[in-house]
């Protein structure tokens, strides 16, 4: 109908992270109760609970989104979280009322509610009241804190956002420029007020959040799979120890028949991302993180996808709606074989 259809895909997949250092072979993986690691066996994968959700940039359509409700039945474990904005213009504020239907609709599993200012107390009042609404439903509720970083100016612990959410997602606020903004106060290293991901994690935890309950962004970007967003202007906030070791290339994405529900690949990949005879290498079966960033770091999980409609365009690769999270449920689907040995 026609009310369905100001969907939208912005895909990206939370693994809860309950492991220690894995062996150089490979990841240790979470099981679904306890999030300790687990042996993934041949032909039965398992995979890690994962957070899908969408930025209101990308519209989807019915047949698409049909499409992503049979995806998650097939795959109970995945969580789809619809994206909610507060731009405050209350013509474009989806009612609490909308919300419900629509999460009950397609069976989604709750929100991430990114807020325009949260130097407006209405804005505040506005996530208590969603979040209210999405616990009474027994809906997740987590805080995307993306361009909305007025936040960061303003004294946000006496607000108590922590307490009436399920988490964080830490994206970075982009510009249009595509650099990373973020006040001097907190970023440490790197130009263009870039943070690492410690800087996040601590920004945070003043906040009152619990590292289990920060969720940190995997980021599609011009040649692989990056933790956070780097591109070239910032590539001095991001250590190696932050990069996966097997990136999956844009030619990878752009080229791959199985990613057929792509309408014009040519489109999709271009901004300087199309296919070159460069980018070669094995489809990887698996996405490696270095187990150095892994250890201790005790995060909630990752988001996957593209993380600001500002880079959409940029980052995207139009498979990166269904595409990527196909691939990222492709990447963490280890065989026995290899399998770190526990």
């Amino acid at each position: 109908t026609q009310e369905m259809q100001p969907f939208i895909v912005f895909l990206a997949a939370a693994c809860f992270l309950g492991v220690k250092r894995a062996s150089s072979q490979g990841l240790q993986f979470c099981d679904l109760q306890g999030g300790r690691g687990l042996e993934l066996k041949d032909v039965d994968i398992k995979l890690c609970p994962h957070v899908l959700y969408t930025p209101e940039a990308m519209l989807v359509s019915v047949e698409e989104s049909m499409s992503l409700l049979t995806f998650k039945n097939t795959h109970p474990q995945v969580q789809i979280i619809l994206l909610h904005v507060n731009d405050n213009d209350d013509d474009s504020i989806e009612s609490v009322d909308f919300l419900e239907k629509t999460l009950d609709v397609f069976n989604f599993d709750g929100i991430a509610y990114t807020p325009d200012d949260f130097s407006e107390e209405e804005v505040v009042k506005d996530l208590v009241d969603v979040c209210s609404s999405m616990k009474r439903i027994s809906k997740k509720c987590y805080l995307l804190a993306d361009n909305s970083i007025n936040i960061l100016k303003e004294d946000f612990a006496t607000k108590n956002i922590a307490s009436q959410v399920d988490g964080v997602i830490m994206t970075h606020p982009v510009t249009s420029s595509g650099y990373v903004e973020w006040p001097p106060s907190i970023h440490t290293s790197g130009e263009h007020g870039c943070a690492s991901l410690d800087d996040l994690i601590h920004f945070w935890m003043e906040r009152g959040f619990k590292k289990s309950h920060m969720f940190a962004p995997i980021t599609l970007t011009k040649n692989a799979l990056y933790l956070l967003r780097e591109d070239e202007s910032c590539q001095a906030c991001f250590g190696e120890e932050y990069v996966i070791k097997k990136p999956i290339l844009f030619s990878e994405f752009c080229n791959n028949t199985s990613f057929n529900s792509v309408t014009n690949k040519t489109e999709a990949c271009h901004y300087g991302y199309a296919p070159q005879k460069s980018f070669t290498m094995e489809t990887p079966t698996t996405i490696e993180l270095k187990t150095n960033f892994l250890q201790d770091q005790g995060l909630g999980g990752f988001v996957f996808g593209p993380l600001h409609q500002d880079i959409l365009q940029d980052d995207a690769c139009e498979v990166g709606r269904f595409g990527l999270l196909k691939a990222a449920v492709k990447g963490f689907a280890l065989k026995k074989k290899q399998s770190p040995k526990l």
